[in-house]
């Protein structure tokens, strides 16, 4: 899995995020900084865990929180409805979020056939 592991998330998270009406670019930022406050927290956090545990004899803790909340992000995805899994879509008359103001209902106009000018 490696590198791809997020890809699959990531895209469930943009089209929730379109659903909802927030532009990409916030939800990118927002994306960022929850990554940034996580790599700044998590190595002081895991080490705390890690000498406390060392102490009581247990140098295994950081991995049963992280297994933990392995745990808990399962549970919170099983609770989401199986309907609500499915794509969902905007309805036909709604324009698309970052489309022109003068744009057709439902997103950018189909581009024109191609062939010979008559």
């Amino acid at each position: 899995l490696g590198a791809g592991r997020p890809q699959p998330v990531n895209a469930r998270l943009a089209n929730l995020a379109e659903v909802q009406g927030i532009p990409q670019g916030q939800l990118a930022a927002e994306r960022s900084t929850l990554t940034a406050v996580v790599r700044v927290l998590s190595p002081p956090l895991y080490a705390g865990l890690f000498a406390f545990g060392a102490s009581r004899g247990c140098v295994a803790l950081p991995f049963y929180l992280s297994a933990g909340l392995l745990v808990l992000s399962a549970a919170a995805a099983l609770s989401v409805p199986s309907d609500e899994w499915g794509q969902q879509r905007k309805p036909q008359g709604e324009p698309s979020v970052g489309s022109p103001p003068d744009a057709p209902a439902g997103g950018l106009a189909p581009a024109p056939p191609r062939g010979k000018a008559a």
